[in-house]
């Protein structure tokens, strides 16, 4: 694993344990990052012509996918600085 540290906004740190290979992930990960990149790709299609006046509901849909990937707060996320969340 490797251990992500992110600042948050608060000055406080989110840590997230990133797998560095498919054994250390759980099947109910696997199953939450395949829904996460579906529904990015479609939001990706949908706006691929307007993408950066829409770049903020891919952001969400981002963090979501991290948050139900990584069992964070969704609330956690979004309180990384700027530069980590994005």
């Amino acid at each position: 694993m490797i251990i992500a540290k992110l600042e948050r906004s608060d000055s406080r740190y989110l840590e997230l344990s990133i797998p560095e290979n498919a054994k250390e992930l759980t099947l109910s990960q696997k199953l939450d990052f395949d829904f996460c990149q579906m529904e990015a790709i479609s939001y990706l299609k949908k706006y691929e012509d307007s993408l950066f006046k829409n770049r903020a509901g891919y952001i969400l849909i981002i963090a979501k996918g991290l948050s139900n990937i990584f069992q964070i707060d969704f609330a956690d996320i979004m309180q990384l600085k700027g530069i980590n969340l994005l």
